[in-house]
């Protein structure tokens, strides 16, 4: 599950960013292409047990945590966006990679970029 959260003068400017429909080219694009290039994000992980709406939607069993990630993006002027991921505990692994990609592909081809 995921909400995003943009700055009211922003999205007033990106009408695109108050439907409740999906941006067929994503919202970062959709930003990018109008002048709002985001540039840095902030990414934190909290593991929590989920709220009744969160154990409804994803179906989670009694007992099951969710991992929930908060995404901050910022263009080189402001935090343009916040986003709310939502992940069942039980069905999801987080993988990161840090530095040269091509490196990494060399050891683990299957994580080679294309």
């Amino acid at each position: 599950m995921q909400d995003s959260y943009y700055p009211m003068d922003l999205a007033e400017e990106v009408r695109e960013l108050l439907s409740p429909k999906d941006v067929p080219q994503g919202t970062t694009r959709l930003l990018a292409e109008r002048g709002h290039e985001q540039t840095a994000f902030y990414d934190e992980y909290v593991s929590r047990m989920p709220t009744p709406e969160e154990t409804r939607l994803l179906g989670l069993q009694p007992g099951t945590t969710i991992l929930l990630h908060i995404r901050t993006g910022y263009t080189e002027q402001r935090p343009v966006r916040v986003s709310f991921n939502v992940f069942a505990g039980d069905r999801n692994q987080i993988v990161t990679t840090h530095g040269d990609v091509h490196i990494i592909g060399r050891f683990r081809p299957e994580e080679a970029p294309e």
